[in-house]
């Protein structure tokens, strides 16, 4: 990326003591006070350094969700730490810039041009985490990043794409018994259709 920070809105912090591990530990707690003080539920994070493998695993125990966009020497530590990974290709690349893959999922799940498309199913398990998740609350009403998390602590395989969806998002659309909603923040919640409710 070419360019003085300045031009592409970025915000220079500077590290009074040398070494790559200040900046680590640096980005790890802004990350954590992020989370802490509400003010993301969504995190993204450009590396292919598995020392943020933990950092990712404590976010998501929390209830966040987490991207990662790395180079293909990305360990599997990182990559299975991370709701969702992202490869990034060089520029010279033939291929597209950036391909998505979510941790766990096989690589027979996804489309190419001479199979045949893959059928959407809606299991009911995903109904039955929001109806759990969202028992437990005042409004209730779960996160699109909670119901990711628990979805992926029950079955840490889990992979919408082996369901035939693109996404978490798109997946959960598709269900009748469930509302999703995005709210103020840009979060998106997700809630019991009235019909479907007890």
């Amino acid at each position: 990326m070419a360019g003085r920070p300045g031009e592409v809105s970025f915000y220079p912090l500077y590290q009074y003591a040398s070494g790559k591990n200040t900046s680590d530990i640096a980005l790890a707690l802004d990350a954590q006070e992020a989370l802490f003080d509400q003010r993301a539920d969504l995190f993204c994070l450009v590396t292919s350094d598995s020392d943020f493998a933990y950092l990712c695993r404590k976010l998501r125990e929390r209830g966040a969700a987490v991207c990662i966009v790395g180079e293909s020497k990305t360990p599997d530590a990182l990559r299975n730490a991370s709701d969702q990974f992202f490869e990034w290709r060089s520029e010279g690349s033939t291929a597209d810039a950036l391909s998505f893959t979510e941790p766990h999922a096989k690589a027979d799940s996804f489309q190419t041009d001479d199979q045949t498309p893959v059928v959407k199913r809606r299991p009911r398990f995903v109904v039955e985490a929001v109806s759990l998740l969202t028992g437990s609350t005042a409004e209730g009403k779960v996160t699109l990043s909670g119901l990711g998390s628990y979805l992926k602590r029950t079955d840490p395989g889990f992979s919408p794409t082996e369901y035939g969806h693109s996404g978490l998002l798109e997946m959960v659309k598709t269900y009748d018994l469930l509302e999703a909603q995005m709210e103020p923040g840009g979060h998106w919640t997700l809630r019991l259709a009235t019909k479907a409710q007890p």
